[in-house]
């Protein structure tokens, strides 16, 4: 898919993330040489999309994934919005935002039991606290989507994640 398929406007906005992030990105995902990334270190853009062999996914979905060799696999619920998720197949976007599973489950009002079905083995709750940005490579796309949040579970979600940031349902300050 070219540039303009996908929406200019929504290409530029990928390339806002911090200089951090896209050097750290670009070092591990491309595995270019720190000449290179110093060449062209100031590029709005990524010059090249993303090696992002990724099949399609959708928000609401949940797949196993490993943050890195010390941690234990876990699985993590997709939270972005299927646009980015559209950048992140075809390659012009290099992370996914994510909620973490655990299988301890302790309850709160930042915590959303999902109970034991599909290809999940256990009753385990999303910690939404721990909400966080990860590399397309940590989550095991050949596995496949290990369940799907029921409707009722994504208005829940939707109003834990609202709570977390503050916002109203209808994204609106609560000043808190």
């Amino acid at each position: 898919m070219e540039i303009e398929e996908f929406g200019l406007e929504e290409f530029k906005g990928l390339g806002c993330t911090p200089r951090a992030q896209w050097l750290s990105f670009r070092k591990n995902l491309e595995k270019v040489e720190e000449e290179e990334i110093n060449k062209d270190k100031n590029s709005f853009f990524l010059s090249t999309p993303v090696p992002a062999p990724v099949p399609a996914f959708y928000q609401w979905e949940i797949y196993y994934g490993q943050v890195d060799k010390r941690t234990k696999p876990r699985p993590f619920l997709i939270v972005q919005q299927d646009r980015l998720n559209r950048a992140v197949q075809l390659g012009f976007h290099p992370s996914i935002l994510v909620v973490p599973l655990s299988s301890r489950l302790s309850g709160g009002a930042f915590r959303l039991k999902i109970l034991k079905r599909e290809k999940l083995k256990r009753d385990s709750e999303l910690v939404f606290p721990a909400l966080g940005v990860v590399s397309v490579e940590i989550i095991w796309w050949e596995k496949g989507v290990i369940a799907k949040l029921t409707p009722e579970e994504q208005k829940i979600a939707r109003f834990i994640l609202a709570s977390l940031f503050g916002l109203d349902i209808d994204g609106n300050s609560t000043g808190g």
